[in-house]
């Protein structure tokens, strides 16, 4: 198992509003999961076991391909269906419904 996390605040900020990302909480008080207004004040946020699933492809989503022998090391593409999504279940979503979607860290647990 690994554990994933944003270095970058706004980032994280940004992941939390727009897909509802949540973060492990670590005062009292916070229960499981850190308060979004608290993302901002973190040099490092650590995402909650909880939004694993939201890191999965859904149909629609753009996803990082890794490409061999080719000028670029990797493209963009759509997941039409849900071939696709069991497909490129191992790639990364850069983009979803049109708005950027940033991928967090990993580091083993």
């Amino acid at each position: 198992m690994k554990n994933y996390f944003f270095n970058n605040r706004f980032v994280a900020a940004y992941m939390a509003e727009q897909y509802g990302v949540r973060y492990w909480g670590d005062k009292p008080g916070h229960g499981a999961y850190l308060p979004n207004e608290e993302i901002l004040e973190r040099e490092i946020v650590r995402v909650h076991p909880d939004s694993l699933p939201l890191f999965d492809p859904r149909i629609g989503d753009m996803v990082r391909v890794a490409i061999e022998g080719n000028v670029f090391d990797w493209l963009g593409m759509m997941v039409d269906d849900k071939e696709d999504v069991e497909r490129y279940a191992a790639e990364q979503v850069i983009l979803r419904e049109g708005k950027p979607f940033h991928w967090p860290h990993a580091e083993a647990a």
